[in-house]
């Protein structure tokens, strides 16, 4: 068998077969542009041709991607804790509100219970058809008292019977009228905010009667931005006939109710009244 040969006549050597090269952990073949391989070393901490970079591969870990999200989520609980804290302040202050108001009421209920059942029952047993026993009081700003009017059914059949009270007029220490005074009070506002009563409807048998409170407190103000000036206010109370005359009628008429006014529309056809000094 003929052997190949070369150009020069000389027999053609056979190419070796690359032995693949065995290199320990923590190396990195690298091909020359001659096809032959050798071994660089790869120094702990630094990247390779081609191998990300130092940041992309730090920021690649887990733990690290994790602080970036984190940081959003931190402003998010941030912004949820401040709405929460005034979530919870207000609720706090309805709470309150309420505790305040209930305590209010169950405290008037008391003092009729106490200090003016008695009174109020002898009057109705000696005629009264609607009485307001101790009605005079002299009360500090931000200090109430209750008081009780008593009304009695005389009209043959069981009936619902309407309450209003309504401030009327004040005056000063000198008994001048507050009326005219530069910042005069505000009936509206003092209803609202010094007075506290069941409207109705108050449901009597015929004969019967039923004592009803009613809470006064003065307050800082007499209008919104004016304070309450030293003298004596006086509250209108006006009994009526529920189911003639809507609660916001009745309170309206009986603040206006003057030396002549008609008295038709109110039950026994008088006005009484409440007395507050505020020193």
């Amino acid at each position: 068998m003929a052997q190949a040969r070369n150009l020069a006549g000389n027999p053609a050597r056979r190419p070796e077969t690359p032995v693949p090269a065995r290199h320990s952990p923590g190396t990195l073949v690298v091909a020359s542009s001659a096809s032959k391989k050798t071994k660089a070393s790869i120094a702990p901490g630094t990247a390779s041709a081609g191998a990300p970079t130092a940041k992309a591969a730090a920021y690649a870990k887990p733990g690290n991607r994790a602080k970036g999200i984190g940081k959003r989520g931190f402003e998010v609980s941030i912004g949820f804790l401040v709405i929460l804290i005034f979530t919870v302040i207000i609720f706090a202050g309805s709470i309150y509100f309420l505790f305040q108001f209930g305590q209010a009421t169950s405290e008037i209920q008391g003092e009729i219970d106490r200090d003016t059942e008695a009174q109020l029952l002898t009057l109705m047993q000696d005629g009264s058809i609607v009485a307001v026993p101790f009605n005079k009081a002299r009360l500090n700003i931000g200090k109430g008292k209750s008081f009780g009017v008593g009304i009695q059914n005389v009209e043959g059949a069981a009936d619902n019977y309407g309450l209003a009270v309504a401030f009327s007029t004040a005056f000063d220490q000198n008994e001048d009228p507050l009326a005219l005074s530069s910042s005069p009070p505000d009936g509206s506002f003092i209803n609202d905010n010094w007075v506290v009563y069941v409207e109705g409807p108050h449901r009597i048998d015929n004969n019967d009667y039923k004592a009803i409170p009613v809470y006064i407190q003065p307050d800082r103000e007499m209008a919104q931005g004016s304070a309450t000036v030293p003298g004596t206010y006086v509250f209108n109370v006006c009994v009526y006939d529920f189911d003639d005359m809507s609660p916001a009628s009745a309170e309206s008429s009986c603040g206006f109710i003057t030396t002549g006014s008609d008295l038709s529309a109110w039950y026994t056809k008088k006005v009484y009244k409440i007395f507050i000094e505020v020193p």
